[in-house]
């Protein structure tokens, strides 16, 4: 029998998702010498992955790269390209943390050590091994999905971060255009006599003009789903809210009873956490053989659609409910 594991091996179905910026402040109060100031604190939005796409993502796509094995057995290597033209940009404390990250992917594309353990693989401070990340993943060599394990909301009465799944390439990019010019003189003759070498009877690969994670990530937000913090997500609960209260009016009292049902009966196997999130804010409106599911968002209509339609499926084949409709109702 089948047992679903995540990405991290475990059973919990992990959230994955990215921090953006909506280029929005909002006025945050703070008090120096007993005075009241105010500084722009920026409102940011969550932005999430179903964990399929997670899985796909590869950071071998973009651009191009050096055909070598970086990862062989117990062995970690590292090609001469990265030390020669990468390590001019990322430095070599960097250059040594992507080689502890490349060590801990396991024939994977990824890799999840927290920060306590690459700090002290490193001997440098967990800030130190925050600020190696940023310029890593500024330069494309990783990205990361911060993670959130909704199931230990049963244990500790709220959501819990999980240590970030970072995505690593395990081939060498070529650097682009771009950095190239910022090369020395000398590291760019290197360069033209590698390539050369390299391509030695076969036509010379074109260059990326740019390579960075914005260029990457652009192409990925198209399939994930936003959640806005700060003030910015209350107010669209209250509408979502809203919307889901003038549905309820158009249900009939049997129709009514019958949503319960559902609610109490056929998820009550769920944990506290994945029922908050997927079903509770959903509608089930019976007319007939026709079943219409109101779903708050595309995000959590595709997930019950993937893990939970099962469930009421085959407990209502008795009720000869064979037509089933989807619909979304929260704000976008």
């Amino acid at each position: 029998m089948y047992e679903y594991r995540n990405l991290k091996d475990g059973t919990e179905r992990l959230q994955y998702y990215r921090i953006e910026n909506t280029g929005q402040y909002i006025n945050q109060p703070y008090m120096v010498d007993g005075k009241e100031c105010l500084r722009k604190n920026p409102v940011q939005k969550k932005v999430f992955f179903p964990e399929d796409v997670v899985k796909e993502f590869s950071l071998n796509v973009y651009g191009k790269n050096v055909e070598a094995d970086i990862l062989s057995g117990n062995f970690t290597q590292i090609p001469n390209y990265y030390i020669y033209f990468w390590q001019p940009f990322i430095k070599s404390q960097c250059l040594g943390l992507f080689l502890t990250l490349l060590s801990h992917c396991y024939q994977r594309d990824y890799c999840f050590p927290s920060l306590n353990t690459l700090a002290a693989y490193s001997g440098h401070s967990k800030n130190t091994i925050k600020k190696y990340l940023d310029v890593l993943e500024e330069y494309g060599l990783i990205f990361r999905f911060n993670v959130i394990n909704p199931e230990d909301d049963r244990k500790h009465g709220h959501h819990l971060e999980d240590t970030p799944l970072i995505k690593v390439r395990n081939k060498v990019p070529f650097i682009s255009k771009e950095l190239l010019n910022k090369l020395p003189k000398e590291l760019q003759y290197q360069h033209e006599k590698f390539m050369q070498k390299y391509f030695q009877g076969y036509n010379l690969v074109e260059l990326m003009d740019q390579l960075d994670s914005d260029s990457i990530y652009t192409e990925l937000r198209e399939q994930g789903m936003e959640l806005n913090n700060g003030q910015q997500v209350f107010d669209n609960a209250s509408k979502t809210k809203n919307r889901r209260t003038q549905i309820l009016k158009h249900f009939t009292p049997q129709q009514i009873e019958f949503d319960k049902i559902l609610h109490e009966k056929y998820f009550s196997r769920l944990h506290k956490a994945s029922f908050d999130t997927w079903i509770k804010s959903t509608l089930f409106k019976a007319e007939g053989n026709k079943l219409t599911v109101y779903s708050q968002n595309d995000f959590i209509q595709d997930r019950l659609k993937s893990e939970y339609m099962d469930i009421i499926e085959n407990e209502l084949n008795e009720k000869e409910i064979t037509d089933f409709v989807y619909v979304i109702y929260g704000t976008q």
